[in-house]
């Protein structure tokens, strides 16, 4: 089970970086938007850690897509 959890994170994690990058966003440009540190947003992109609730929802009304459709699909 634990790889399969890796696994989804790195998807997730891939998924966020594309987002960012096509906006044209630094890792630190989207600490500052989502009000947490860069080492974070790195965590989250390389699959290491999955954003809270409350993040994954500012993510969702930064990129104007779903919670699901960021973090579940």
């Amino acid at each position: 089970m634990e790889v399969i959890d890796r696994l989804k994170n790195k998807k997730v994690g891939n998924r966020l970086k594309k987002l960012r990058l096509s906006r044209g966003l630094s890792q630190k440009e989207m600490a500052d938007i989502l009000k947490v540190t860069r080492p974070l947003i790195s965590m989250y992109e390389a699959g290491n850690r999955m954003p809270s609730p409350n993040i994954m929802k500012k993510y969702s009304i930064i990129f104007k897509k779903s919670v699901d459709d960021i973090f579940f699909r």
